[in-house]
């Protein structure tokens, strides 16, 4: 019993794997980007893909930000799961710096918006039918943006006034691969730098 729940564990971890890699090249892409890429070397992957990144990291550009400034833009292009985590950083002074922790306080209420065009797909789509066809108003600037979601008002048929909060497209597969992603960056963290055990 012990050696099948072995091969089920093995299988699963490497359909993991295999469905994660194209988000651990997009975290790479986003990372060599804003001059980040000996952390990516860190990560020792052989993935053909991210070593031809890290090739090309010295043709691409690099924006004219400050340390804080650069990671915080980082953590904004690589999506909600990571906006969360600066969030939470941002709220602890105890393990980040403190201007680490000014700049992640920024993500509390400036975080990029999704297009109405895209949450009028992901509203269509869950509703099965043209947003004309439910409200005879909406909204097309979003009351609040937040990382996970965004809020909208509309007016329904019927004249109420409503309230609509959209998630980000694809959030869901975004924010699984991140955390499995995650727990692997942490693990590798543990072993190469003992205090990192502690966080």
């Amino acid at each position: 019993m012990s050696t099948m729940r072995a091969v089920y564990t093995n299988l699963r971890a490497a359909r993991t794997a295999i469905k994660d890699m194209g988000r651990v090249r997009d975290i790479a892409k986003v990372l060599i980007h804003h001059g980040y890429g000996h952390v990516v070397e860190a990560w020792h992957l052989q993935d053909k893909a991210i070593l031809s990144l890290l090739m090309d990291r010295k043709t691409l550009d690099q924006p004219p930000l400050t340390g804080v400034a650069r990671l915080s833009k980082v953590v904004q292009e690589l999506g909600p799961t990571f906006v969360k985590l600066g969030q939470i950083l941002s709220t602890r002074p105890d393990l980040v710096p403190p201007a680490l922790c000014d700049e992640f306080k920024m993500l509390q209420d400036h975080v990029a918006e999704i297009s109405y065009e895209e949450a009028k797909e992901v509203i269509e789509t869950s509703l099965g039918k043209p947003i004309s066809d439910v409200f005879t108003q909406f909204d097309e600037v979003p009351l609040a943006s937040a990382s996970i979601a965004q809020v909208y008002t509309a007016t329904l048929q019927t004249g109420e006034d409503v309230v609509i909060k959209v998630q980000r497209p694809g959030i869901k597969q975004t924010i699984e691969s991140d955390i499995n992603i995650l727990y692997w960056l942490s693990r590798q963290a543990e072993q190469t730098i003992p205090e990192a055990q502690a966080v």
